[in-house]
Parts: structure tokens; C-alpha cells; sequence
């Protein structure tokens, strides 16, 4: 029996068991977050998506193309039965189709920010961004039916450290808003104009907007707060800090009677 396989934990195969009678969901076995899969040469409603399938989760293996099958195929089986004849339609398809929009939003920076924060908690971390797009790029390149728009991959780090910086004043608006919470409490003095802009500038109503849209000007002015910005435990401190701020006044106040009873 002839069959392509590709997964990320092993998978045992009897070479006398007749798998045409297996769904694809007896097929594809969930283990660990991933999953097993087998797909035979000799059917033909499968063959013309094997060459693509070997570019994408071949040498060109990614988090994004194991991201967006894993849960494409998750929510699927949920509704339907998957066999070999709608595998293509109901699997395949829609998986390759996020692949190219996810490029093509990213190239044009169309991309909403609130999917660039789904990327950042579900998919790859920023720091991986580049190299992950990159062989998501190569991947797609291989594939018969992807139209690419050239050889040249300049523009992913262009995008790429548009969606770090975007990135990094997120971090610097958590960072301003611990300054303004520590001004009102402690009663400080003095300009905190930029802070104020800088935490009001940012914020989650910005998430439906598009990469394109946002001022990048906003992390230059913002640089006196990347220390803090980029220190999750130094932001954390500072802010339990401010929090018990609370406790000092209640305290100073003569709060202070505590009733201890004796069991």
C-alpha cells in the first residue's frame, strides 16, 4: 500500500490493515496539542494537494501552517464526518486559503492588530515572527496554485519590525498607565503629558484598526518608558507597588485595630 505520511509524533502502521475503510478522523490522532495523519497516493481526490502539502509541512514546517491546520481540522470534525471525498473542500482549502490571506495581510499591512495579538498568545512569539513567515513564504512558493508577487522576501522584516514596534507600545501604554496610577496616588507633580498620551494613544480600541494605522512616531516619544515597557517582572513590581499604596493609606489612617480571638 502506497501512502504519504506526515506528523509530529510517531505513528505505527500495520502494512497488512486495509485503511480504506477509515475516516479521516480515525486517521488523524490527537496527541499532545498535535496530530497524526495519513494520506494515500492512490486516491485521487488526494494527489493533487500532495506536492503542496510535502512544500508546506516538508523542509518548510512552520508554526503557522500547524497552527491553522490543527484548528481548521478541530473545529470540523466537531460538525461532519471527514472522508477522503471532502477532505479537499472542507479541510484543505480553507487551511491553504488562511495561509495566503495571513501573507497577504501581513505584506499589505492590512492586518488587524487584534489579530497580531492572536498570533502573538496562540501562534509564534514575535521574536520567531521573521523566520516563521519567512518559511511560510517558501512553503506557499512551492505550491502549484499559490500566485506569488515575486522572489523577494525584503518586505517580511519591513512588516515584521512594524509589528514589533506596534508591539513594544503596547508594552509602554501598560507601562504609562503604572505611572499615572502612581501620580494620582503619590500625588506627583510635574509634566506627564507624553504619558498621558502615550497610555490614551494605545489602547484596546485600537485592535480593530490595521497595521498600516498606527503612528510609530508614538515609540520614539515613548523611549524614556522601554525599560520598564520591556521588563514584565520590573512593571509587575511597580505596579504591586502602587497597589499597596492602598494599604499604606489605610494604615496612616488608623485603620489599624486588629481583633485576634483565641480559639
Amino acid at each position: 500500500m502506497n501512502f504519504y505520511y506526515s506528523g509530529w509524533n510517531k505513528l505505527q502502521i500495520d502494512s497488512t490493515k486495509n485503511y480504506d475503510d477509515y475516516s479521516i478522523q480515525e486517521l488523524c490522532t490527537l496527541q499532545d496539542s498535535s496530530f497524526n495523519l495519513i494520506l494515500f497516493e492512490e486516491y485521487e481526490g488526494i494527489m493533487p494537494i500532495l506536492e503542496d502539502f510535502r512544500s508546506l509541512f516538508g523542509k518548510h514546517d512552520n508554526d503557522f501552517v500547524r497552527y491553522f491546520l490543527y484548528s481548521i481540522l478541530r473545529d470540523t470534525v466537531k460538525k461532519q464526518n471527514i472522508t477522503y471525498a471532502n477532505f479537499v473542500p472542507l479541510i484543505w482549502d480553507p487551511f491553504f486559503m488562511k495561509c495566503c490571506e495571513l501573507l497577504t495581510d501581513i505584506k499589505d499591512r492590512s492586518i488587524k492588530l487584534r489579530e497580531i495579538h492572536r498570533i502573538e498568545n496562540d501562534c509564534t512569539k514575535s521574536d520567531l515572527l521573521e523566520s516563521q513567515l519567512l518559511l511560510l513564504c517558501c512553503g506557499l512558493e512551492g505550491c502549484k496554485k499559490y500566485e506569488s508577487s515575486g522572489n523577494s522576501h525584503h518586505w517580511i522584516s519591513v512588516s515584521v519590525k512594524q509589528i514589533k514596534t506596534y508591539l513594544s507600545m503596547c508594552d509602554q501604554a501598560k507601562a504609562a498607565d503604572i505611572v499615572l496610577q502612581l501620580r494620582k496616588k503619590l500625588k506627583l507633580s510635574g509634566n506627564f503629558d507624553i504619558v498621558e498620551y502615550v497610555a490614551h494613544k494605545v489602547s484596546e480600541t485600537m485592535e480593530d484598526q490595521a497595521l498600516s494605522s498606527i503612528d510609530v512616531s508614538i515609540d520614539a516619544l515613548a523611549s524614556f518608558l522601554q525599560d520598564m515597557a520591556s521588563d514584565g517582572e520590573k512593571r509587575y513590581c511597580i505596579e504591586m507597588f502602587s497597589n499597596c499604596l492602598d494599604i499604606v493609606d489605610w494604615i496612616k489612617n488608623g485603620n489599624t485595630t486588629v481583633i485576634i480571638k483565641n480559639n
